[in-house]
């Protein structure tokens, strides 16, 4: 086992009073675009996105130790420093999720945020009248036609989300709504909790 360097991320000038935020996800694209974007120009907050890598391991456990490799090397030292991990659960049995919710509950500052079936019911949560209730809406694909059908135009290798983001705090009261049991260890039905992540994002924001 290596051993943990523990050292402070180094924050370039304008982060230097920052909390730091390390999210590892698995999509390669359509997460971090979505996170980059949201969080360009937070000055209290430094989000750092982890990509997949050359190999584009997208498992549930590669993204746990693309995480843990980062905070093996800079550590996790500020108060408000957080780990969250964002994995959707239409790809992967509960076995294999249940083995990385109990690593992140066993690990400090871990979060887990899942999304059933996958992340693009966040940004379809932020549509006030979608042509397509979220009751026809069964897999990626139907959120990814939903989306586009809304927005007049979605490519997910290269997505602008711009024009969702001042629906955010819609977004947050919807996916709260859906999420109907949030102490549980996985979202019971159709339910993201990219909102808590986000939530905690605008707070920092503030």
């Amino acid at each position: 086992m290596s051993k943990r360097k523990n050292r402070p991320y180094k924050r370039g000038e304008p982060f230097r009073d920052a909390s730091l935020f390390v999210i590892a996800c698995e999509g390669e694209k359509t997460e971090r675009a979505y996170f980059e974007q949201f969080c360009g120009g937070f000055r209290r907050v430094k989000v750092v996105v982890l990509p997949t890598g050359d190999d584009h391991k997208s498992a549930p456990n590669h993204v746990l130790k693309r995480a843990d490799d980062f905070v093996d090397e800079f550590g996790i030292v500020g108060e408000d420093d957080r780990v969250w991990l964002v994995i959707d659960m239409d790809r992967w049995k509960e076995a294999t999720l249940s083995s990385i919710a109990k690593a992140c509950e066993q690990k400090e500052k871990y979060t887990l945020i899942l999304s059933n079936p996958c992340f693009e019911l966040w940004p379809y949560l932020h549509l006030e009248k979608p042509t397509q209730p979220l009751s026809e809406l069964q897999n990626c694909n139907d959120f990814k036609a939903a989306i586009r059908a809304n927005l007049g135009a979605y490519n997910p290798s290269n997505p602008d989300f711009s024009p969702i983001f001042p629906m955010s705090e819609y977004a947050i009261s919807q996916a709260e709504k859906l999420d109907t049991a949030p102490a549980d260890r996985f979202p019971n039905g159709t339910a993201t909790r990219v909102y808590v992540l986000v939530k905690r994002l605008l707070e920092l924001k503030k």
